[in-house]
């Protein structure tokens, strides 16, 4: 599936937010923690997701099949 995330266990949390840096200069200071919050550091200084791949997926499938732009009118297609 396209969607599925790259793995970004035991990547250092420093190369997450340099990353993230570079990708998103218009972030403030409270927006780059916002978006490491969504990893635990661990003691080494690497990260893994709180959301697992497996969780993940599963709200990808749920999104997918639900049809959302069929619920969301001002969802439009680009084509």
């Amino acid at each position: 599936m396209d969607l599925r995330p790259p793995s970004l266990l035991g990547i250092p949390r420093v190369d997450i937010a340099a990353r993230m840096r570079h990708f998103h200069p218009e972030w403030d200071e409270a927006g780059l923690e916002g978006a490491l919050a969504n990893f635990e550091t661990l003691a080494d200084g690497t990260i893994r997701p709180w959301l697992t791949l497996a969780r993940h997926m599963t709200i990808l499938r749920a999104l997918w099949s639900s049809g959302p732009a069929s619920s969301i009118p001002w969802c439009r297609r680009p084509w």
